[in-house]
């Protein structure tokens, strides 16, 4: 009875919301087109706190998509401050509508994929542990050796920003680090992943996650913020998820009520990383005007929505397709993609970033946008970023807007940390899982070349081998579900 309250409550609201957006079409009010907004994302949020641990990974999505889109015009709507002086009324009721099309589409993605979930078709974890510990500690030796390289190339980031700036980080940055450095520290995250879909204790698993989140952190002092945000949400959802199979639990009431006083902390120290990254002082305002103050400065991929609807008519044709852009790129660029064209005697070019060619060639809608907002910023440096709802309409229009969203809630409702039987196709996972937290400022299709890198594939294969050898050399599994030695 009590859940069904609850859940009344998001329905509610849900129809509030509901009424709003046709109130607001009707008398074309964008103010309370954006009240219609906050509501449904409110009735969304509420409906994934009700439903507790089945859906973790949908809460922490909402937060990052509340984070990068509904961040500035939300923030400012709220605290009465003008949000709609940069686009004519028009322009915004359509970005508005493209949101609330696409947050309304998600929330019955995850709805239709949590009704279809049944339990009879879980993973037996611990079946799943005892098949899977043959390939642990090979994992885990390849996660020390690659991490050594990883850092180097992360610190020779860092190094680079701190003797110039932070634009030219994307501007004048080139690789000096020999290729296999390059091509081992791209296999850190995998063997990471991997290594996380064995399910190891938490013993054996603090120092390998520690690692990763120090490296995340580190990623800071290159000017970017967004990857130690990712990095933390993953491992604060897998932590939570790994509640649900082990007996000892992993966040316990204090861990929640440190993360609780440390997140409002942390998201001020990013407000005030903002202007240390920019070359300017960082000019503390006050706590509450800083914290919301991140949520204004980090919510403006909704701009992009916004202008690719003033400049739609004059995306350059050249561009085959935006939303299909990484695997276009990867068609075009990666290692099957140059076989292909050795094969036909085609020749692709690679365009540099922030060029005349990355805008009118590469596919990437934000490249384009920025290009067509302010070139010579563009060509200096600076970028809007893209965006995926954006991509969806620049190609499918309000159709591909609501589609893809459905699907799109459709797969974060399966993107469990072990959905499949087979440990690689949930390293897989855990990739999407990462790649959804940020696909608010993002491709659309970004989470889908890790499936079909053939170098990913190679690093499966190396260490099924492995697993392979090991169990030759050491004999079977005994009842205790450890590799007899």
């Amino acid at each position: 009875m009590i859940r069904i309250g609850k859940m009344s409550i998001a329905i509610f609201a849900m129809i509030i919301s509901l009424i709003l957006l046709i109130l607001g079409l009707g008398v074309k009010d964008v103010d309370v087109l954006m009240a219609s907004v906050l509501v449904l994302f409110a009735s969304v949020f509420l409906y994934s706190l009700f439903e507790g641990k089945k859906n973790i990974v949908f809460t922490a999505f909402l937060v990052c998509f509340f984070t990068f889109i509904l961040g500035e015009w939300g923030i400012k709507y709220l605290t009465g401050q003008e949000w709609k002086q940069i686009f004519d009324n028009k322009v915004i009721q359509h970005v508005l509508v493209c949101v609330y099309l696409s947050l309304f589409a998600i929330f019955l993605g995850v709805l239709c994929g949590n009704l279809k979930s049944k339990e009879n078709t879980m993973v037996d974890i611990e079946l799943y542990k005892q098949e899977n510990k043959k390939y642990e500690n090979a994992i885990l030796v390849l996660f020390y050796i690659t991490v050594v390289f990883n850092m180097a190339v992360v610190l020779e980031k860092v190094f680079f920003v701190q003797a110039s700036t932070y634009i030219e980080l994307y501007r004048t940055y080139s690789n000096t680090l020999p290729g296999m450095v390059y091509k081992l520290a791209e296999c850190n995250d995998f063997m990471l992943y991997a290594f996380m879909t064995m399910l190891p204790d938490k013993k054996k698993a603090k120092l390998p996650l520690i690692i990763y989140f120090v490296i995340g952190v580190l990623s800071l002092f290159t000017g970017i913020r967004g990857t130690a945000v990712k990095v933390t949400i993953l491992l604060i959802i897998y932590c939570l998820f790994r509640n649900t199979t082990d007996e000892e639990p992993w966040v316990k009431r204090k861990h929640i009520i440190i993360i609780c006083i440390a997140a409002p902390l942390a998201i001020v120290f990013l407000s005030l990383y903002n202007s240390w990254r920019s070359g300017l002082t960082a000019n503390y305002t006050g706590f509450w005007t800083e914290f919301l103050n991140f949520f204004t400065t980090q919510g403006g991929s909704i701009n992009v929505i916004a202008y690719e609807k003033v400049f739609h008519e004059m995306l350059p044709k050249t561009n085959t397709s935006y939303f299909f852009g990484p695997i276009i790129s990867l068609y075009k660029h990666g290692f099957l993609g140059k076989i292909i064209g050795g094969i036909f005697n085609q020749e692709f070019i690679e365009y540099a970033k922030n060029t005349i060619g990355d805008a009118l060639y590469g596919n990437n809608l934000g490249a384009t946008i920025t290009y067509l907002v302010m070139p010579q910023r563009f060509l200096s440096g600076i970028g809007l970023g893209t965006q995926y709802i954006a991509e969806a309409y620049a190609d499918f229009g309000y159709v591909g807007v609501a589609v893809f969203n459905f699907i799109l809630g459709f797969l974060i409702s399966k993107c469990k940390f072990v959905y499949f039987k087979k440990w690689y196709l949930n390293v897989f996972i855990i990739y999407m899982i990462y790649s959804f937290l940020g696909i608010a400022r993002n491709f659309a299709l970004n989470f889908l070349p890790v499936w079909i890198s053939v170098w990913n594939w190679t690093l499966v294969m190396v260490i099924l081998l492995l697993g392979k050898i090991r169990l030759k050399k050491y004999g079977g599994i005994n009842d205790e579900g450890t590799v007899d030695m």
